[in-house]
């Protein structure tokens, strides 16, 4: 038995040797420069003076006044960057003289994500409402923090819209148990800065399936 085991073991490892090569290899061989040809019809637009890199950091003004460099040009050939739909990795220049990547990826079909969020939502379904169930078990208790808790998710997200707060995830989202109002917290990402992060925020606040489950 020890020397089958040892034989498994030893077998496992000369695979898992070999996916990694094989990782290796795919990486190197797929991070390769692409001319772009000039029928592509990113070759063919004019002069661009309106658009700026959504690549390009930008400090925070307390005027709330930007003025970003605009994209001049881009190089003519790519970066290869790997994955399934072959992205690549474009050089952009702003009129400031300064160099950006952006990741051109146009073979992505985003009806496949709609596809797999529907598909979710079919087979997971939202459970915060059996919260409510279970930690106030009286019906006037129940009634009274689930009103609670419906006028606190529209006043903070009718607030968030105004003050553009952004950064609003589940860790920053709290509960208050005794009164089953909602507390936001870390609220450094306010005034629209959200909107210039490197991933853009751009949903006015967070109403998801579950929010909306407990006063439906």
């Amino acid at each position: 038995m020890e020397e089958e085991e040892e034989k498994r073991y030893m077998k496992e490892e000369e695979e898992e040797e070999e996916k990694e090569q094989a990782n290796l290899h795919h990486h190197h061989y797929h991070h390769h420069q692409v001319d772009i040809p000039n029928s592509q019809p990113l070759r063919k637009l004019p002069p661009i003076h309106h658009t700026a890199s959504l690549t390009q950091p930008l400090p925070v003004q307390p005027s709330a006044q930007y003025s970003p460099p605009l994209l001049k040009d881009w190089e003519g050939a790519g970066m290869c960057v790997g994955g399934i739909n072959a992205p690549i990795r474009l050089t952009v220049r702003t009129c400031d003289g300064a160099k950006n990547f952006e990741l051109l990826k146009g073979r992505d079909d985003v009806r496949q994500d709609a596809v797999m969020e529907q598909d979710i939502l079919e087979h997971f379904h939202p459970v915060f409402q059996h919260f409510f169930l279970e930690q106030y078990r009286s019906p006037h208790s129940w009634l009274q923090r689930r009103l609670a808790y419906t006028k606190s998710v529209a006043t903070t997200s009718i607030i968030g819209y105004i003050v553009g707060l952004g950064d609003r995830h589940p860790e920053n989202i709290l509960l208050d148990k005794t009164t089953a109002e909602l507390i936001h917290i870390d609220l450094g990402i306010a005034f629209e800065l959200g909107k210039i992060l490197p991933t853009p925020e751009t949903v006015p606040f967070r109403m998801t399936q579950v929010c909306v489950r407990v006063f439906t």
